[in-house]
């Protein structure tokens, strides 16, 4: 990808309409269907926080229970991640895709079959490790797509199916669990679970044929074009320094990709409140109907939706991520607060709801374009997965934690209050151990 510009530029001109024209075409062809992808692994990986509030009761299960089997999701997850990104390089996108999609469509579909609670352990971990190194993955590819100056943008429009799941999740959970009740002798929270894994199949068998794996395979470019992303993409990357190391033991060895890793730590703890408790949390208000709970979740996940397009254009319009990352953190700690402080105001506890939904997925908008400043080259694909690897432990982490807290105490309080220190710890991790100075580097030598 180090192509030298005298080689590469005469072949397009580079001209900012061209520029912008070509990437927008990209963008077209790529970030929609990617955005479905990662919107139906959200979908899977939370509905179990709606089916809860049915098959908690139906099948005697404790709060501890699922807390810890919601969490171990994530305990899964870890362990595929890393080796699936270092293999992808090998193996390509389009096989990785539909090797990690059909499987976790499988894995979700057979939940419908728990029954006790070391099933519905095995079942959570089965899945995490059958989705493991999907977003890493998908992370890794858009870098062979577009330059830093994109990425931001790209970023968030494609992890905006994250809160976007939320808001379409929700109400879909709660028709499937509503309407489907009975239907073939299950019960509604069985019907969710087959309803969310079969799309997740079909989708890989999509993804194989009209994903290519790079920029190179792509019949829908020139070979011009083809030429200029590999030059742009390689002109704002930082220069590699060769190294005898392995990759995955230079990235191992960087003190900064534990920061990042420490930092999305605590973003990923802040949103298993919204997507592993949020149903819970709005039923203890009084909503009792599942479908209401449903329509009344999307609420936060709007707000979400708004946040990470706003942050993520604005974050490309400055050219500032670090205090964009911290002004959020700080947003979803106070809204967590708060959250812990009022009890049975529905109208109070709906805005802090959205103050937590408002800052996570602001740093989600923001935080994958500052590994970006000392990411690069073979160190990469190891770095992210080490990454997104490490900052997952916090979504199984936090969850047993609240799950064993509402099981001694009888209430979520203190485990919301818990992930409000959390996102403040996110925030000093990323003021203090990603200097400002390497971020304007990075988007000096894009500009």
């Amino acid at each position: 990808m180090d192509i030298p510009e005298s080689e590469i530029a005469p072949a397009l001109a580079d001209s900012a309409s061209e520029r912008e024209a070509l990437y927008r075409r990209v963008t077209l062809r790529l970030v929609p269907f990617l955005f479905v992808c990662y919107l139906v692994a959200m979908i899977d990986r939370t509905s179990v926080g709606y089916a809860k509030l049915q098959f908690l009761t139906e099948l005697g299960f404790s709060e501890a229970a699922y807390g810890l089997g919601a969490g171990l999701f994530f305990a899964g997850y870890v362990v595929f991640e890393v080796p699936s990104n270092i293999y992808l390089n090998r193996f390509g996108v389009r096989r990785t895709i539909l090797r990690i999609m059909v499987a976790w469509g499988l894995a979700t579909t057979l939940m419908f079959l728990v029954r006790t609670p070391t099933q519905f352990y095995l079942a959570r971990f089965l899945l995490g490790v059958a989705e493991g190194g999907f977003f890493p993955g998908i992370l890794l590819y858009i870098t062979y797509w577009f330059p830093a100056d994109k990425k931001g943008r790209i970023y968030a429009m494609f992890m905006l199916s994250n809160p976007f799941s939320g808001l379409v999740g929700g109400v879909i959970a709660g028709a499937i669990m509503s309407g489907l009740d009975g239907a073939f002798g299950l019960h509604g929270w069985q019907m969710l679970f087959i309803g969310v894994g079969v799309p997740a199949i079909a989708l890989g068998i999509i993804a194989f044929f009209y994903l290519p794996d790079g920029p190179e395979q792509a019949r829908w470019l020139t070979p011009d074009e083809k030429q200029y992303i590999a030059w742009d993409v390689a002109k704002s990357r930082a220069s590699a320094t060769p190294s005898k190391t392995s990759a995955l033991g230079r990235a191992l060895l960087n003190r900064r990709v534990w920061i990042a890793a420490a930092a999305y730590f605590t973003l990923v703890s802040a949103v298993t409140v919204l997507s592993l408790w949020g149903p819970s949390i709005i039923k203890s208000l009084g909503v009792h109907d599942v479908g209401m709970v449903g329509f009344v979740s999307a609420v936060p996940y709007t707000v979400g939706c708004l946040s990470m397009y706003l942050v993520g254009r604005n974050s490309d319009r400055v050219l500032e991520r670090r205090w964009h990352f911290i002004f959020c953190s700080l947003m979803a700690a106070a809204g967590a607060l708060l959250l812990a402080t009022v009890h049975g105001h529905t109208a109070m506890s709906i805005l802090f709801i959205s103050m937590i939904a408002f800052g996570v997925y602001g740093e989600y908008a923001v935080f994958f374009t500052m590994p970006a400043a000392f990411l690069e080259g073979a160190i990469a694909p190891a770095g992210l997965a080490i990454i997104t690897t490490v900052g997952s432990l916090g979504g199984f982490v936090t969850p047993a934690l609240i799950g064993w807290v509402k099981s001694a105490t009888g209430s979520l309080d203190y485990g919301i209050a818990l992930s409000g220190l959390i996102s403040i710890a996110g925030a000093v991790l990323v003021w203090l151990g990603i200097p400002a100075r390497l971020m304007r580097a990075v988007e000096q030598r894009t500009h």
